[in-house]
C-alpha cells in the first residue's frame, strides 16, 4: 500500500504515544516503548493487508507492545519524577488540580486488568467500539463488555 513511516509517525505518534503512557508511568521508559511500537510498526507494514484502517492496526501493535513491556518489567520497581511542566501564576492551582486528576486516571488505568486497560485506552482515544475490537481482535459484544466493566471500575475509583 504504500506507507511511509515518517507520515506514521505524524499521524499516529500521539496516539501511540497515549497508549504507551497507559502502560509505563516512566517517562524515558514510555519512550523506548513507543520506540519499540514504531519499530514493530514499521517491520509489520510489509504484511498490512488493509483489511482493518492503519489506525487500528497501529492501535493494536501498540497495544501488544504494551502487553508484553508489562511482562517483561512486571518486577521492575516502581517510580515517577516530579512533574516540573507547571507553570506560575494566577492559575497555578487550576492547572495543578487537572493535572492531578489526569495522573490518577492514568493511574487508575493502569491498574486495571490488561483485558480493561486496553478497551480503556482506546476508549480515552475516542475510539468507537467497532474500532476497539478490530484493535484488539475481539468482538463488538466482547469489546462492549469490557468497556462497560472498565467504566464501572474507574467511575468508582476516581469517586474516592
Amino acid at each position: 500500500m504504500g506507507y511511509q513511516i515518517d507520515q506514521i509517525i505524524a499521524d499516529y505518534g500521539p496516539l501511540i504515544s497515549r497508549i504507551a503512557a497507559t502502560y509505563e508511568a516512566d517517562p524515558v521508559e514510555q519512550k523506548d516503548l513507543v520506540q519499540e511500537v514504531l519499530l514493530a510498526v514499521w517491520q509489520g507494514l510489509s504484511v498490512f493487508k488493509g483489511e482493518a484502517s492503519l489506525k487500528t492496526y497501529v492501535a493494536r501493535i501498540a497495544h501488544y507492545r504494551g502487553v508484553d513491556h508489562v511482562r517483561r518489567h512486571s518486577n521492575k520497581p516502581k517510580s515517577q519524577p516530579l512533574d516540573d511542566s507547571l507553570v506560575s501564576g494566577a492559575k497555578l492551582e487550576e492547572i495543578a488540580d487537572k493535572n492531578l486528576k489526569l495522573q490518577k486516571l492514568l493511574s487508575e488505568v493502569r491498574q486495571l486488568p490488561l483485558p480493561l486497560r486496553q478497551v480503556a485506552t482506546l476508549a480515552l482515544e475516542g475510539f468507537e467500539a467497532r474500532e476497539i475490537a478490530d484493535s484488539l481482535g475481539l468482538t463488538p459484544n466482547n469489546a462492549a463488555v469490557r468497556l462497560n466493566r472498565a467504566k464501572a471500575t474507574l467511575k468508582e475509583v476516581m469517586s474516592k
